[in-house]
């Protein structure tokens, strides 16, 4: 009984005993809650059931190219307590043959407008939303039944929770939204299993997952690289993620439901399984010219690791 019970709460999201309590009312479990709190209070550490990598949304996102890598301007928009993370994480995602990367500084910008065809790089106080960090893309596509393309993308660290954190903790958030205006996912959204030493990976010890990794890597020549993988310059990149492909080299990845909220992503992120959501769709439109055109904004999240 007292296995199953572990096994239950682990799967139950590792709820504590307050939650336990508010969850069933008035009923009377004696002892129960004080041997759920020890539990709950219990450093489980790497056990088995919790080593396999799982990803909510592992759709691929691209920015249009001719299939022999992508070129990319960063805006630099952060103020100047973030130009050190910057400029490290900008550095270490050139490692990727694939990235020819452009950096320009303009004027700090903590409302986070975004700019077609960049990646704007900002950093403001945005609440007590429950995430670090998030990197919106926007999506444009140009037929009705043609693929998608990024035309956008606004990395924005919320100094609510990282001004004053830790160097380490920026610096992986700083690495984990930009790897996003690449269009790349997840590639683990568990933070209390073994970390893989990518800064795509939830973990609750950023210090293991500070750099971009062999995984990330390889799915960014899966993308960019013409007959390296999946997509041709992001030919098969959309809103709905029909891009497929492991996420994560040397291991399976479990593929689940991805979890939308509401509220403009300024609600509070509970549950590991969030990951993604569209927060803005045009539908299908005309221009003036009869021109189809159809834009998505679909928010990427990193969650405050509680």
């Amino acid at each position: 009984m007292g296995v199953m019970a572990i096994i239950l709460w682990h799967f139950l999201g590792r709820p504590s005993a307050d939650d336990v309590k508010e969850f069933v009312g008035g009923i009377d479990f004696g002892d129960f809650t004080d041997v759920l709190k020890n539990i709950s209070d219990y450093d489980w550490g790497d056990l088995a059931f919790e080593e396999d990598p799982f990803v909510g949304d592992n759709t691929t996102n691209a920015w249009k190219t001719q299939g022999a890598g992508l070129s990319l301007e960063l805006q630099n928009a952060l103020d100047d307590m973030w130009q050190s993370e910057f400029d490290i994480a900008v550095a270490d995602w050139q490692e990727s043959e694939v990235l020819t990367l452009t950096t320009s500084r303009v004027a700090v910008d903590h409302s986070c407008g975004r700019v077609d065809g960049v990646m704007l790089v900002c950093n403001g106080n945005f609440g007590d939303t429950g995430w670090v960090g998030i990197n919106e893309v926007e999506i444009e596509y140009q037929r009705q039944d043609g693929p998608g393309f990024i035309i956008s993308s606004v990395a924005k660290m919320n100094e609510y929770y990282l001004n004053n954190a830790d160097f380490k903790k920026r610096r992986y958030t700083m690495c984990h939204e930009i790897g996003h205006g690449f269009g790349l996912p997840h590639t683990d959204e568990n933070p209390h299993n073994k970390d893989l030493g990518n800064c795509l990976d939830y973990t609750s010890t950023p210090e293991n997952n500070q750099l971009p990794g062999d995984a990330n890597f390889q799915r960014l020549r899966s993308i960019y690289i013409r007959g390296e993988g999946d997509a041709l310059g992001g030919a098969n990149g959309n809103a709905n993620g029909n891009a497929n492909g492991n996420a994560n080299s040397g291991g399976s990845v479990q593929q689940q439901d991805s979890v939308v909220t509401s509220g403009g992503g300024n609600n509070r992120l509970r549950g590991r399984h969030l990951s993604s959501e569209v927060v803005s769709d045009t539908g299908h439109r005309e221009d003036d010219e009869g021109q189809y055109y159809r834009r998505v904004i679909i928010r990427h999240y990193l969650p405050l690791m509680e």
